[in-house]
């Protein structure tokens, strides 16, 4: 008989953390885990969603030794590769391209309170906030038998560290409908020609997976920061040079990814 494999997450007010991992006897299939009295466990069945065991909860508030009885392990049934062609822009896409908004660059001169064209002012990078590299703590608790992200359903998969889909347009990702396209700061070395370029080329660009910090070895210098508006009011964006791209979801979080380039 084959061991199998138990995940126990610490079960908090916000959610789950301290997630590890158990092994069952080879014979017998029972597992052991020492805990915390007075502290709640989420016990998994099996290596995240390839069973559809229904999770279980251990409560340690009696400080004694706590018998979550008996499971049966439910396997999922395989799922089958699926092709996928990403489509063309649309034309309403291309419109959106077509009106994107470059606003003038304005530098604020410490001490004289006075502002000034960004013009001849070279930094290597536009600055990045801080608190965008901030990674939660807690961790996903993923649906039984789970086929995979869907960018219909962030809320499954906003706490993985890294999500991997099948091939889409960097435009999928923020979702909903987008009104407005708008380059808030950009290098002042760029061209208007370079800067619709650059963003055009990362918003048809093709994404299949992203991290929630930089994954990447080499460096990278941000040159455009873009501003994206819904029709429902909620703002999005991305900061990129062209290939690498930090961009907000739907939810306020942040992903890192590469573009692989577009055919259109």
């Amino acid at each position: 008989m084959n061991q199998e494999q138990i995940r126990v997450a610490q079960v908090e007010n916000d959610g789950l953390s301290d997630e590890t991992t158990v092994l069952t006897g080879r014979v017998s299939c029972v597992f052991t885990y020492f805990g915390r009295p007075g502290t709640k466990y989420r016990i998994y069945m099996g290596a995240y969603s390839g069973y559809g065991t229904p999770p279980k909860t251990a409560d340690t508030a009696t400080g004694r030794n706590v018998d979550v009885g008996d499971t049966v392990m439910d396997r999922c049934p395989p799922i089958a590769p699926v092709q996928v062609s990403v489509p063309a822009p649309s034309e309403a896409t291309r419109g959106l391209l077509d009106a994107m908004v470059i606003e003038p660059q304005v530098l604020q001169r410490p001490g004289n309170g006075t502002t000034t064209p960004l013009f001849g002012v070279v930094p290597d990078q536009l600055s990045l906030p801080l608190s965008r590299y901030q990674k939660s703590d807690h961790i996903a608790e993923l649906p039984p038998c789970w086929a995979g992200p869907s960018l219909d359903k962030p809320g499954e998969w906003e706490l993985l560290p890294t999500v991997y889909f099948r091939p889409f347009r960097l435009e999928s990702f923020v979702g909903g409908n987008v009104k407005s396209i708008r380059v808030v700061r950009h290098l002042p070395y760029l061209t208007e020609s370079q800067i619709r370029d650059y963003v055009r080329r990362v918003w048809l660009g093709v994404v299949r997976d992203v991290y929630s910090s930089i994954p990447w070895s080499e460096a990278n210098s941000w040159i455009i920061e873009v501003a994206v508006e819904h029709t429902d009011w909620k703002s999005t964006g991305f900061l990129t040079d062209g290939v690498h791209v930090q961009i907000e979801d739907r939810l306020g979080k942040y992903w890192f990814t590469r573009i692989s380039p577009s055919d259109h």
